[in-house]
């Protein structure tokens, strides 16, 4: 059984240092691999930016996330221009200098239209939604939406609920 984590920097480290013989998925994989075959999805209107970390290129998961949020919102924005959010794992909270350095030109890249953004890391989405003047999530929220969305019954009776703020994926 695969240990999903949510962050993306801490699936890299955890691959490279410390997984031994534990089954480390990043959350991207283990969406794109084990959720999307078996969910519904119906498209969210309008356009939503994705931030790919540098942990996720890293771990060659860039077009995995890229994948995942087009199978969710009908466009999906990239920025070309922006590569590294600058946050390097907690140093944007000491050294903010470096995020708005990154993200100098980030919200004039964004359509007008385009109101949220979804990445792989929470950290990153701190910085880059403070820069790009939306709210940044994980990307699993954007999934959890589009199969509510459809109204989504997994092939094994897997369901998305929302309890408050969370999604949850119950799995017999």
């Amino acid at each position: 059984m695969p240990i999903v984590v949510d962050t993306s920097p801490c699936s890299l480290r955890l691959l490279r240092y410390g997984a031994g013989d534990l089954k480390i998925m990043d959350l991207t994989q283990a969406i794109e691999e084990l959720l999307l075959p078996k969910l519904e999805l119906e498209k969210l209107p309008g356009t939503v930016a994705l931030h790919a970390t540098c942990s996720t290129r890293r771990m060659n998961l860039e077009e995995p996330l890229r994948r995942i949020a087009e199978a969710c919102a009908e466009k999906v924005e990239v920025p070309p221009d922006i590569q590294c959010c600058g946050f390097a794992g907690d140093k944007g909270f000491v050294m903010p200098e470096i995020n708005e350095s990154a993200l100098r030109n980030l919200a004039a890249a964004l359509p007008e239209n385009c109101r949220e953004g979804f990445s792989s890391s929470r950290t990153c989405e701190i910085g880059v939604s403070h820069h790009a003047g939306r709210p940044y999530r994980s990307i699993a929220y954007l999934v959890a939406r589009a199969a509510h969305a459809a109204a989504a019954v997994c092939g094994d009776n897997s369901v998305f609920t929302e309890s408050g703020a969370s999604w949850h994926v119950f799995l017999p």
